[in-house]
């Protein structure tokens, strides 16, 4: 956006002439929700930061399909490209409209709301896993560019990684810091998906060989934005992104620093594999703690699975003295065009070891089979009692998806309704 609005606040987004009259409909929309005496008011009103990522959304200047019309990206009328998507857009309208209609956004990294689903169905599948393996911890997989600070990080029993951490080994000690800053360019995408691979391979190795029963993981993208000259596009924003990998693992054996170094060295071999020598701008980074109790679990699964925290992304640039325009100019691009296609969020979720359904041995799966939503037809033949009968399996699959589908829309447990 060609302006120095203050883009979280709401009522310079409404009144600013520039802002599509959907969006702002959209907007107003999702405030009526946001003041609502209900219940979902008052969740949506409990999630930080909700109103101000909704008028940071319904200010943006995203490049999303809608036939053929000239659509405004960056401040500038564009065409729509040809190879872009339904399945690639970062919609604002939609997003802000989840829910409406009964038809959710699907956007998990974006939507509070869709964000809340996935994590609610990861909370099905693995919470009843607790009493299936021995020792859980969770992980984080990641890069940083100051040689004196990487390396391995034990957390505490909050399992935030934002909180103070011990550092517990630093390899690169003494070495020269990284010279560069990974930024969402389509010129430096191959460097992010290979870091994004040498992650996965990782986890994966990390449970062939052993050290590890099973491993959930979750690709994730952050960004920060600085005051001075860009390495991107010419402007006066400089930006950072840091792809990390967040993991929730299992093991036989407690998870020892000496078991911890040996994951370590198989991602700084992994890092090594993808990453030719002249692309290793910065050095392997790993945080752990252990998770102590069924709580934590849950806690840490909804931290894995969250909503993009754009809005603080947005008020830190501002803390850092970037300029307004020309932060309302690039941050679109960086974070809604770019952040989307390089967080790849249909592959960005993944399943290793004890954690994974092996069909030729499903039995060696301790997570909770998440079953296929049920089709009409399916619903129908199941009031048969004789064929529901015959088939137990889709019986329970009716009545799960009936308890989401009841959490979605605000029921309680008991509440009278029971068709599905």
């Amino acid at each position: 956006m060609d302006s120095s609005i203050h883009r979280m606040s709401v009522q310079q987004v409404l009144d600013h002439p520039v802002v599509p009259e959907e969006q702002k409909l959209a907007l107003r929309c999702f405030l009526k929700s946001w003041y609502g005496k209900d219940a979902q008011g008052g969740w949506m009103r409990s999630q930080h930061g909700s109103k101000d990522a909704a008028a940071l959304l319904a200010s943006s200047f995203t490049c999303y399909p809608m036939g053929n019309r000239h659509l405004p990206c960056g401040g500038r009328l564009v065409d729509c490209p040809s190879e872009l998507s339904a399945e690639a857009a970062v919609d604002p309208f939609r997003i802000l409209m989840c829910g409406y209609g009964r038809k959710h956004c699907g956007r998990g990294n974006q939507c509070r709301r869709c964000a809340l689903d996935r994590i609610d169905l990861a909370w099905s599948e693995f919470l009843p896993a607790w009493t299936k393996a021995k020792h859980w911890c969770a992980m984080v997989f990641g890069m940083d560019r100051r040689a004196e600070h990487a390396g391995i990080h034990q957390g505490d029993g909050t399992l935030d990684p934002e909180t103070a951490s011990v550092p517990v080994y630093q390899p690169f000690a003494g070495r020269a810091n990284g010279a560069f800053s990974l930024h969402s360019g389509s010129e430096l995408e191959y460097m992010v998906d290979a870091t994004r691979n040498a992650f996965f391979d990782t986890a994966k190795k990390i449970c062939q060989k052993g050290i590890l029963g099973g491993a959930f993981v979750h690709h994730e993208l952050a960004f920060s934005f600085w005051s001075g000259v860009s390495h991107y596009d010419g402007s006066h924003i400089r930006h950072r992104m840091e792809p990390h990998l967040n993991l929730l693992v299992n093991a036989p054996q407690p998870l020892d620093l000496k078991v911890i170094k040996e994951i370590y060295r198989v991602l700084c071999y992994c890092l090594r594999r993808r990453l030719p020598p002249d692309c290793r701008w910065s050095y392997p980074d790993l945080w752990f703690a252990p998770v102590l109790a069924k709580a934590g679990m849950a806690s840490w699964l909804g931290y894995m699975l969250k909503m993009w925290r754009f809005d603080l992304w947005y008020q830190e640039a501002l803390n850092h003295r970037c300029s307004r325009r020309e932060l309302n100019l690039c941050f679109d691009e960086i974070v809604f065009l770019n952040g989307y296609r390089l967080a790849h969020p249909k592959g960005a979720t993944r399943r290793y070891g004890n954690l994974r359904l092996n069909p030729k041995n499903p039995e060696a799966c301790i997570a909770l089979q998440i079953p296929d939503p049920m089709t009409q037809e399916q619903i129908k033949l199941c009031k048969d009692e004789s064929y529901a009968a015959a088939h137990p399996d889709l019986v329970d699959a009716m009545f799960f998806w009936l308890e989401k589908r009841r959490k979605r829309r605000g029921h309680s447990r008991d509440d009278s309704e029971t068709e599905y």
